[in-house]
């Protein structure tokens, strides 16, 4: 599956998950939502998949939240039924997710840590 706002890694039983959008601190649109919600259903859904690692692109931000210049441009702030980052109402995961958190989490990314099984933070 090609994705333009993450992408998706997966070695041996691990499924990295990274946010691409290092110009936005890793804000989340709309379409961003959708491919990190189709990413962990796939993860969920692959007997062959054990952890899963989500985590930023670039130094700066693991996740600075909802794309606020999407919100004013009149995009508005769809998030799905599994919640921001395709995590934080997935409260049936049965395998581990790990937030390696590498910059700043605000807004939603923060929550997004909290929904993680394990945080490890590696920004100074």
């Amino acid at each position: 599956m090609t994705h333009r706002y993450i992408h998706v890694a997966r070695e041996g039983r691990l499924t990295i998950v990274t946010i691409a959008r290092p110009e936005a601190h890793n804000a989340l649109n709309a379409a961003a939502h959708e491919e990190l919600a189709e990413a962990f259903d796939a993860f969920a859904a692959d007997p062959e998949q054990w952890v899963a690692i989500v985590t930023g692109a670039g130094e700066k931000a693991f996740c600075a939240g909802h794309d606020l210049k999407q919100q004013a441009s009149g995009g508005g702030m769809a998030i799905p039924a599994s919640g921001f980052a395709g995590l934080t109402s997935r409260f049936d995961m049965a395998k581990p997710v790990i937030a390696a958190v590498n910059g700043v989490a605000m807004g939603g990314g923060l929550p997004s840590c909290w929904a993680s099984h394990i945080r490890s933070c590696t920004a100074g």
